[in-house]
């Protein structure tokens, strides 16, 4: 199995915005993601949006698409043949 990633993040000074965005390969064989000696490649690209809501209370916007290059008919999805999909996540996190 191999793994890599490719990060950016932009934030201008004195702002309470910032965003990062992220681009991910994996790379399978042997069934490392559960698919019994099947090859996988696997692809992401995310979108983070963070806004400084309050003092100490950060929040986030986090888009991200998925998707799985294989043509063996496996994926993503309830059935896992779906060849990509989505998450859209908001968050706040309060530091203390």
């Amino acid at each position: 199995m191999s793994a890599y990633g490719l990060y950016a993040a932009f934030a201008p000074e004195d702002s309470e915005f910032s965003m990062n965005v992220r681009g991910e390969f994996a790379s399978s064989n042997n069934g490392y993601f559960g698919l019994d000696g099947m090859d996988e490649d696997i692809y992401a690209v995310t979108a983070t949006f963070n806004y400084n809501l309050w003092e100490n209370v950060l929040t986030r916007l986090e888009v991200r698409y998925d998707w799985d290059a294989a043509t063996n008919g496996t994926g993503f999805g309830e059935t896992g043949t779906d060849d990509s999909q989505w998450l859209i996540a908001l968050n706040a996190v309060y530091s203390f």
